[in-house]
C-alpha cells in the first residue's frame, strides 16, 4: 500500500482511469490544456498494466509523401473491419508521437540525429522506432516510457491516486457524473467528474497462457458494459506467436524477423511458407500463431512449441539492438548462433473493446476511451508496433476532446452500487480457472462444441463466486464480477461469429465469409439483464 498516496480530492474537471502509456499520456495532454486531472489507478501508475512490460516499440507515420500505405497496411491487418474513421484519425496523428515523447522525457533509439526505423511483420516499410530502454531490465523495459511520462504528468499538476481502483462508474441520464473508488486500506468513495478517460488496458490477461500482467483483466471493458456503454469485436484477440518458453520465458520481438530469425518444427522445416503462403519476415502475428499451433497439433511441434532459429542474426545487431536477450541468453548457457529458442504462443492482445468514434468518445456522454480498452482501430488483427503508438495518439485525442467538450460537474451523484463481501483469495482462483476455459474454449484456434462448453464452464464458476465473511473484499469482488462478464460476452460473440478472420479461427468455419464483414456491437439497455449484439456491416461493405 502506498501511505504517501494523495488524498481524493472531491471533484475534478476529468478523471482519468489507468496507469500505463495510455492513461499517462491523456493526464498530461489534458492538464497541459488546462484541465484540473486526477488520474486513478489500481496498481502504481507507470507501474501498472502491460505498458511496463512492452518491449517499446512505436510504428510511426513517415511523412506524408514517403508513408502513404500506413492505413492501407492497418486495414489489410484489420482484415477489412477496421473502423476507417479511426484509421483515419490514428495514422494523420501518428507521426506526431514521437516529440509529444521526447518532450516528456522519453528517449528514442537514433542513428545520428534520425530515429533507428526497423521493419515489423505487416508493415510494408520499416516505420517502427523503439524507446532506449538500456537502462532497465528486458523483462520490464516499458519502464522506459511509463517513468518519463508519470514524471512530467506529475510535475505538470496532475493528482496521481495509486492504489485506487475505480469500481463503478456513476450515470444518470445518459451522462457521466463521476466515479466510485475503492482505495487501498480505506474505505470506498466517490469523486465528482463531468469527463472520465478510461485507458485501463484490454482482457487479454483474462487467458491462460498470456503474455499480460496479471492486472490487466477487462475492468474498463466491465465499468462500461455495466453503466450502458457499447462494445465491439470482443471474439477478436490476438495470440503472440513468440512467447519464449525455453531457456527463457516471456515476449520476444517480432521485429527479430527482419534481422534472419525464422521459425522451424521438430523435423527442422520453415513450415509458415508451407503454412501461409508467405516468408517469416512477412508473416502477420495472427497467421504465425495459427500456424504455430497447427503444427504442434499435428504433431511436428517441439514440448508443445516450435524453435526460434537465430543463427543468420548477424552477431553484431544481436549484440547491439537485442542486447539484453542476448545477454540472457547467454546467462542462462544458450548460444543464439547454434541454439534455437524454444516458443509457442499466447494470449497477447485484445483488439475488441468499448465502441468510439474518431473523437474516443463513447456513447455515454462524458466518457471517452483510449488505448487497448478502445475497439475499433485494429479490425481482426493488430499489426507490431501500433498498440503503444495507438496508447499515446488516441490518449491525447481523448484527452483533447474532453477539453473540447467542457461539461460542467454534475450537481449531485446517483448513489454507487453496494458491493457484497467477497474473500480476495476467493477473487484470485476465479481468475486462475477462468483463464483456462478461455485458453480451451476460445484459444487459439475455436468451435461451436468448444465454445458451448466454455459458457457452460463460466456459467457454473459465475455461480460459485459468493459472498464469504473474511475481509472487505471490495477490490477483488469488483474484479471477479467484472472478469466473469467479459469472459462471457467474448464466449458469446466468438459463438456468433461463423467465420473465420484474423485472430478469430474458428475450425467450423475455416474461411471469411463475406456476411460477417463488420462487427459485433454489444450493450446492455437499462433495465435489461442480458446483452443485446448486433451486426454492423463494416461502413465500405455497405457499398459492395
Amino acid at each position: 500500500m502506498n501511505t504517501d498516496r494523495s488524498p481524493i480530492p472531491a471533484t475534478a474537471d476529468l478523471v482519468v482511469v489507468g496507469g500505463g502509456i495510455a492513461a499517462l499520456s491523456a493526464a498530461l495532454e489534458a492538464r497541459r490544456l488546462g484541465l484540473a486531472v486526477v488520474l486513478a489507478c489500481k496498481g502504481k501508475a507507470g507501474r501498472s498494466g502491460n505498458s511496463m512490460v512492452a518491449a517499446g516499440n512505436f510504428s510511426l507515420r513517415r511523412g506524408q509523401r514517403r508513408d502513404a500505405t500506413f492505413a492501407a497496411d492497418i486495414r489489410e491487418g484489420g482484415r477489412g473491419i477496421c473502423d476507417p474513421a479511426l484509421v483515419k484519425r490514428f495514422t494523420a496523428e501518428a507521426a506526431s508521437a514521437a516529440g509529444f515523447l521526447e518532450s516528456a522525457g522519453v528517449r528514442l533509439c537514433r542513428q545520428g540525429e534520425r530515429l533507428a526505423w526497423k521493419r515489423i511483420p505487416g508493415h510494408s516499410l520499416p516505420r517502427s522506432v523503439s524507446a532506449e530502454a538500456a537502462a532497465y531490465p528486458r523483462t520490464v523495459a516499458g519502464l522506459s516510457i511509463t517513468e518519463p511520462l508519470r514524471a512530467a504528468a506529475a510535475g505538470a499538476g496532475v493528482c496521481i491516486l495509486d492504489d485506487t481502483p475505480v469500481i463503478d462508474l456513476l450515470v444518470r441520464d445518459g451522462a457521466v457524473g463521476g466515479v466510485a473508488v475503492a482505495p487501498a486500506g480505506a474505505a470506498p468513495g466517490t469523486l465528482r467528474t463531468g469527463n472520465v478517460v478510461l485507458a485501463t488496458g484490454g482482457y487479454a490477461g483474462l487467458f491462460a497462457p498470456s503474455s499480460n500482467t496479471s492486472d490487466t483483466t477487462g475492468d474498463g471493458l466491465a465499468l462500461a458494459y455495466r453503466a450502458g456503454a457499447s462494445l465491439r469485436d470482443l471474439e477478436f484477440v490476438q495470440f503472440h506467436p513468440l512467447m519464449a518458453l525455453h531457456p527463457i520465458r516471456g515476449i520476444l520481438p517480432t521485429t527479430l524477423f527482419d534481422d534472419g530469425a525464422v521459425v522451424r518444427n521438430r523435423l527442422g522445416e520453415r513450415f509458415l511458407l508451407r503454412k501461409t503462403g508467405m516468408e517469416d519476415r512477412e508473416t502477420p502475428r495472427d497467421l504465425m500463431a495459427r500456424a504455430i499451433v497447427e503444427e504442434v497439433r499435428e504433431g511436428r511441434g517441439v514440448h508443445g512449441g516450435v524453435l526460434l532459429d537465430l543463427s543468420e542474426v548477424p552477431e553484431e545487431v544481436g549484440r547491439t539492438q537485442f542486447g539484453r536477450l542476448w545477454q540472457a541468453l547467454h546467462r542462462r548457457g544458450c548460444d543464439p548462433a547454434r541454439e534455437p529458442v524454444l516458443v509457442g504462443a499466447a494470449a497477447h492482445f485484445s483488439m475488441g473493446g468499448l465502441w468510439v468514434d474518431a473523437t474516443c468518445a463513447t456513447d455515454i456522454a462524458g466518457l471517452y476511451a483510449a488505448g487497448e480498452v478502445a475497439g475499433g482501430l485494429h479490425g481482426a488483427n493488430r499489426l507490431g508496433g501500433n498498440a503503444l503508438t495507438e496508447a499515446v495518439v488516441m490518449g491525447r485525442v481523448a484527452a483533447r476532446s474532453a477539453t473540447q467538450a467542457a461539461r460542467s460537474l454534475p450537481s449531485t451523484l446517483p448513489a454507487p452500487r453496494t458491493p457484497p463481501i467477497l474473500d480476495p483469495a476467493g477473487g484470485r482462483n476465479v481468475r486462475r480457472q477462468l483463464g483456462q476455459i478461455l485458453w480451451r474454449c476460445a484459444g487459439v484456434t475455436r468451435s461451436a462444441t468448444g465454445l458451448r462448453d466454455g459458457r457452460g464452464e463460466i456459467g457454473e464458476l459465475a455461480a460459485r463466486v459468493g459472498v464469504t465473511s473474511r475481509g472487505t473484499g471490495t477490490r477483488a469482488w469488483s474484479g471477479a464480477e467484472g472478469a466473469i462478464a467479459v469472459a462471457r460476452l467474448l464466449v458469446e460473440a466468438a459463438t456468433r461469429r461463423e467465420e473465420s478472420r484474423g485472430a478469430h479461427a474458428r475450425l467450423d468455419f475455416p474461411a471469411p465469409r463475406d456476411p460477417w464483414r463488420g462487427s459485433l456491437r454489444v450493450r446492455r439497455c437499462p433495465g435489461e439483464p442480458a446483452a443485446t449484439f448486433t451486426f454492423v456491416p463494416a461502413p465500405d461493405a455497405c457499398d459492395t
